[in-house]
């Protein structure tokens, strides 16, 4: 496939400028029936931008390249304990380059080439299932490396470089194990187990001699140990209703950008980022209820979160640092704040209202706090969505309406702006034909019908969201 686009408008048919977009993409798969108990599967994805717009960054995409490649394979055999087991081998490279030569008043040319290789592998068995249980054990590695550079050319004066990426490389060896238990007809059980091993390291001198400006030694290998476990239940009450809940500890590794970043500007905020190595590991509790009502054509779902975050990673201000990016509000070091506290809820319903005729609808709710009661920054308000859908000989076609309430629990601090609220009306009609083995489906897609000016909170830099769109699309299957 390719795609290309200029600008999009905004409601009102305001243009947002450095929007634009070229992209080719190259799917293949192959699956090969090696014998009644063995498949093969082979997958590769090819993925070329050109020309990224970023309107809320001070500079554009010139060209991002992506390799993606899966090899898998599965196994049937006759065990005693193991009726299966799988391996599956990956691989991908990603290429970026930043662009500023097509932004104007630009106050100094920078080149900024990135690249980041991940190498991995896992193997699962599948236990051998009876009328209670089953289980499966996963045994996993991979690896990450990472470099970023930036040339800075300042007018009458040399070339000035340095690595924001510098040199860094992750190995990850990972073991789970999960099972599930039919209790009783009425309970069903299920647990998992992971433990990962991160070894965290800067490769080469240069990329260690950066790091030692902030007096950080990382000529040795950082050892991070994380461990995840949960629990779910569900209980089937009566033939209408059924309870569900999940109970969980997982431990986050930092990012390694979190612990090696060198001078990362965010657009959102204006601060530089650099990553602190010794940073903590983040750790969570989590309490996730729920419940399901489901009577002749009517469904409704209902569930609801808490997770209390300890040692969460957020970047503290360095008032002792200058910048780097011109313009930058000054140079943020990710840091461990005591903890953060994140719940809410989500609701969804859909109702048959006849044959042809259904309805479905759905809102959601985050609410977020810092240790010192803080908005947690880019948190989205209450929103949700109304649809009616129409289905006939082939014919199908929907009115939805998608709407969220106005977001003032933001945190300025971190670039967080205030939303108002919105609502949003959508369309779609369209047909199937087929023809002997042939299936035709044609489609008209609206989006934004009512051309409103509008924007998403969690859009990244306040830039609004695209005004109405109409989309003609046909799709054949041979």
């Amino acid at each position: 496939s390719t795609r290309k686009h200029q600008n999009y408008y905004a409601g009102g048919n305001r243009e947002i400028q450095f929007s634009q977009y070229e992209k080719v993409n190259l799917t293949a798969n192959l699956a090969l029936k090696l014998s009644k108990r063995e498949v093969l599967r082979i997958h590769y994805l090819y993925d070329k931008a050109m020309d990224v717009g970023y309107p809320s960054l001070p500079m554009d995409v010139g060209l991002v390249e992506a390799h993606v490649l899966g090899v898998h394979y599965k196994s049937f055999i006759d065990g005693n304990a193991i009726k299966a087991w799988e391996t599956q081998l990956y691989y991908n490279s990603i290429y970026h380059e930043m662009d500023d030569t097509k932004r104007p008043n630009v106050p100094m040319h920078m080149d900024m080439p990135g690249w980041s290789k991940t190498l991995g592998a896992w193997v699962k068995l599948h236990g051998v299932e009876t009328l209670d249980q089953n289980w499966n054990l996963m045994m996993e590695y991979y690896s990450n490396s990472r470099r970023a550079e930036m040339t800075m050319y300042p007018e009458d004066e040399i070339p000035m470089f340095m690595l924001t990426w510098p040199d860094i490389l992750r190995h990850t060896f990972g073991l789970g194990f999960q099972q599930n238990w039919q209790l009783k007809p009425k309970w069903n059980l299920a647990y998992s187990l992971r433990a990962d091993l991160n070894l965290s390291s800067v490769t080469t001198d240069l990329g260690q001699r950066h790091l030692e400006i902030f007096k950080y030694d990382v000529s040795s290998v950082f050892h991070t140990p994380v461990f995840s476990a949960k629990l779910n239940s569900s209980h089937t009450i009566s033939s209408q209703w059924q309870f569900f809940a999940k109970l969980a500890f997982a431990e986050r590794a930092p990012d390694l950008s979190e612990q090696f970043g060198f001078f990362l500007y965010n657009a959102n905020d204006g601060y530089d980022y650099v990553g602190y190595p010794d940073i903590k590991k983040e750790s969570a509790i989590q309490f996730e209820p729920g419940i399901k009502y489901a009577k002749n054509d009517l469904i409704i779902e209902g569930s609801a979160y808490f997770h209390h975050v300890k040692n969460y990673i957020l970047g503290v201000t360095d008032s002792t640092l200058d910048a780097m990016t011109i313009g930058a509000n000054g140079v943020r070091i990710y840091q461990n704040i005591p903890f953060a506290n994140i719940a809410g809820f989500e609701i969804r319903a859909s109702k048959k209202i006849t044959k042809t005729v259904s309805l479905n609808a759905n809102a959601q709710y985050s609410y977020a706090v810092m240790n010192s009661n803080e908005s947690l920054p880019l948190i989205p308000p209450l929103q949700g969505m109304v649809e009616i859908n129409w289905r006939k000989k082939g014919w199908f076609a929907s009115v939805k309406g998608d709407w969220a309430n106005r977001q003032d629990r933001v945190n300025e601090n971190f670039g967080d702006q205030p939303t108002p609220g919105y609502v949003l009306l959508g369309a779609k009609v369209g047909k199937t034909w087929t023809i002997n083995k042939t299936s035709i489906t044609t489609e008209i897609n609206g989006s934004n019908l009512l051309d409103n000016y509008y924007r998403n909170h969690l859009s990244w830099g306040q830039i609004p969201d695209m005004g109405r769109n109409i989309v003609l699309s046909a799709l054949v299957n041979f």
